[in-house]
């Protein structure tokens, strides 16, 4: 890391990581000031990932948005429940333990100009999984995208293609 940028950024840092430990708390932050500008200044991906973590959890904390799945929501991308031409999870999956093990592992959709759509959180799969079908496709999903909201989360099955 080039040192003078992190000393010139210095009083911008503490204040930015000390709201992250806000936040998040202090297990979940960087251990440190310097792991933390470490980070920022080396590591943009893992950055931007605990950028997003924080602004989900902020979210979370305020009210803006309930950390839980809305059934009626979720029941429009489940097989028995989903409406023709949308995407879907089979009937025996557990969306609501994938909705706890995936929420704020990844990153946000952008905009083309880098800008965050605020509450679509992209999340890619391994390719082992059959948990569902895409309607554009009729292939298995290979991702989906966890739609945050004030009434509840849901997530929508989706096929990508993975850049090799």
């Amino acid at each position: 890391m080039n040192i003078d940028i992190q000393d010139n950024n210095r009083k911008s840092d503490i204040l930015e990581y000390r709201k992250i430990v806000d936040v998040l708390g202090v297990e979940k932050s960087p251990i440190s000031l310097n792991e933390f500008q470490d980070l920022k200044y080396n590591d943009v991906e893992k950055y931007e990932k605990l950028v997003d973590k924080t602004f989900i959890q902020n979210k979370f904390n305020t009210g803006k948005w309930l950390d839980k799945v809305n059934p009626e929501k979720q029941a429009r991308h489940i097989q028995s429940t989903a409406e023709k031409g949308n995407s879907y999870f089979f009937d025996d999956v557990d969306v609501e333990a994938l909705y706890d093990k995936y929420k704020q592992t990844s990153k946000f959709r952008r905009t083309r100009k880098g800008r965050n759509e605020e509450n679509y959180e992209i999340i890619n799969l391994p390719d082992n999984l059959k948990i569902g079908k895409d309607a554009y496709t009729g292939e298995y999903i290979n991702g989906f995208t966890i739609h945050y909201s004030k009434t509840g989360s849901h997530i929508i099955p989706t096929y990508h293609r993975k850049e090799r």
